[in-house]
């Protein structure tokens, strides 16, 4: 199997772990010392900027599988290992606060084995030199930081747009 074909199921693990988030928003929203963003840091904000991210991963995925290119390739391998740090990051905060942060059980069941098998079979496809998946990791902390605040706007953007038009 190659990194283009597992990478298929990608939008359908974050999927799965945005939905656990969002099914305990409040737990979610105040398990999670992140900086304050202006404005609105509601569920309706946090569920359409979930949609945004898991749009863009279908995207993502679709154009990686069906064109044969190293940017498309690379653009997947960063998302890949930022959806691993993210799931880190939910098992280390659920280990420090000794309690199950949202996002925990799908990072520890379902994030976490994907990403591995994807980070070998990504390293036995492409044949990635050892320096290469630490440098992607550094890439993908700051693509998950760049991706999530960005799709908070965006979703914050798509709320205010909907309730403008419902005239609120």
């Amino acid at each position: 199997m190659t990194f283009a074909t597992l990478n298929r199921a990608f939008p359908l693990v974050l999927a799965i772990h945005n939905l656990e988030e969002l099914r305990r928003y409040d737990d979610f929203a105040s398990g999670f010392s992140l900086p304050r963003f202006p404005g609105r840091r509601d569920r309706a904000t946090m569920r359409a900027a979930a949609l945004v991210l898991t749009a863009i991963a279908v995207i993502n995925s679709g154009v990686t599988y069906l064109v044969d290119g190293s940017t498309e390739l690379l653009i997947s391998e960063i998302a890949t290992f930022a959806l691993a740090v993210n799931a880190l990051v939910h098992c280390a905060l659920s280990f420090l606060r000794r309690r199950v942060v949202p996002g925990t059980l799908s990072a520890a069941l379902v994030v976490l084995p994907y990403t591995a098998i994807a980070i070998v079979v990504m390293r036995h496809d492409h044949r990635v030199p050892m320096g290469a998946p630490g440098q992607t990791a550094l890439t993908a902390v700051i693509a998950l930081v760049v991706a999530v605040v960005s799709a908070w706007w965006v979703g914050r953007a798509i709320v205010a747009l909907v309730h403008r038009r419902q005239g609120r």
